[in-house]
């Protein structure tokens, strides 16, 4: 079979001593980054995309000559109705987590 060393990741350079190359390998170690997730519910990222792919299905019908590929005359509707759900479902699921986190709070006791 072989170790488990050999599924590790290395870093593998040549260098040149006294006009031989050497090769030298060493093993890494894959470290996530101590970074926090962001807090984002995705609905900006989801209106950006709605509002370009709105404004090409616009250009394409008002200018025929910026739509001469037919296929922008089915990519941009449909981009846009994507996007019109997901920006739904990125609302639905940021009320429902606000809503979820309003019952874990526990009122203070008079």
């Amino acid at each position: 079979m072989g170790s488990m060393s050999e599924n590790l990741p290395t870093e593998r350079s040549d260098t040149a001593i006294g006009g031989e190359h050497q090769q030298v390998t060493r093993l890494t170690r894959l470290r996530q980054a101590p970074v926090e997730p962001l807090q984002d519910d995705g609905v900006r990222a989801f209106l950006i995309g709605t509002v370009l792919f709105a404004l090409a299905w616009v250009l394409a019908l008002l200018v025929p000559q910026l739509a001469s590929e037919r296929w922008w005359l089915v990519v941009a509707p449909t981009g846009t109705t994507i996007g019109v759900v997901g920006i739904g479902y990125c609302v639905w699921r940021r009320n429902r987590e606000a809503k979820r986190a309003a019952q874990d709070i526990v009122p203070p006791a008079a």
